[in-house]
């Protein structure tokens, strides 16, 4: 499962959905911004989570910083960049008519590459949680701005 969680740290922020994920998947744009706003938000995320989950960041690719300065600034991992494509994120986030080419675009490789980093992350946590009978969704998402 990957559910929108909006920004993270106030207080509608879901804990113990946050805590049952087997990966948290932050999504940023690599701006000064907004990697300034993540470093207190993804401390905030640790503390909650602890060892038993394992947080990311996927990168908006709009903004002046690799991903490798994002990741050593943050020391969290980058799964995945995805490309700023305005017009394909519509179809997903507003149901808009989607082009032709829309199956094989970028964004959709790009998704596709995120779910496979998710899942090789989320497989290399313990697994003690499932062995107590509950059912623990792949990832959830948090952004740290207006990203969506």
């Amino acid at each position: 499962m990957i559910a929108d969680l909006g920004r993270i740290g106030g207080r509608d922020t879901p804990d113990a959905l946050l805590r049952a994920a087997g990966t948290v998947v932050m999504v940023l744009k690599p701006t000064l911004t907004q990697v300034d706003v993540a470093g207190p938000r993804l401390d905030a995320l640790r503390d909650l989570l602890g060892d038993r989950t394992a947080v990311g960041l996927c990168l908006i690719t709009e903004g002046p910083y690799s991903a490798a300065e994002v990741e050593r600034v943050l020391g969290t991992p980058v799964l995945a960049e995805l490309p700023c494509s305005p017009a394909d994120a519509r179809v997903l986030s507003e149901g808009a008519r989607p082009r032709r080419t829309f199956k094989t675009s970028l964004l959709l490789r790009s998704f596709k590459c995120l779910g496979r980093r998710i899942r090789a992350t989320a497989g290399s946590l313990p697994t003690d949680i499932e062995d107590q009978g509950r059912d623990i969704p792949a990832a959830v998402g948090a952004s740290v701005g207006g990203v969506r």
